[in-house]
């Protein structure tokens, strides 16, 4: 008997499932999977967010924008609800890098470069 293909429900445990399309037992297409206390939604390919999608993490980090192999990559953003912390630009490998904006909890605003999830090179910062 084969794998299955079509819409379904993929069930690891109470806490770790999809449900959504799959294809031989894969998520390919449009679904949702929750691993513990990170919900992942959007379109998915060979089971890892593939395009736009977004991430939630703890109730508390989300992250939306455009993925590759499960890892933000491109243009996207972040907002953490508790730390009132927001990220807008550029990603890399699920990381900021390139041109983007940083906003925190008091205000302070970063406007320009990242590497590897760290302010790099040209910006402005304001309080």
């Amino acid at each position: 008997m084969g794998k299955k293909t079509g819409k379904g429900k993929i069930v690891q445990s109470d806490t770790e499932y999809y449900d959504g399309e799959v294809v031989d037992g894969v998520p390919n297409g449009k679904g949702i999977q929750i691993r513990n206390d990170e919900v992942q939604e959007g379109y998915f390919a060979n089971g890892s967010l593939e395009g736009e999608g977004k991430i939630t993490i703890n109730s508390d980090f989300v992250f939306q924008g455009t993925f590759t192999k499960g890892l933000l990559e491109g243009k996207g953003e972040m907002h953490s609800i508790k730390t009132q912390r927001s990220y807008q630009g550029m990603y890399l490998n699920g990381k900021e890098h390139g041109k983007g904006v940083s906003i925190s909890i008091e205000g302070e605003k970063y406007e320009g470069d990242f590497a590897d999830g760290k302010r790099h090179g040209l910006g402005i910062f304001t309080e």
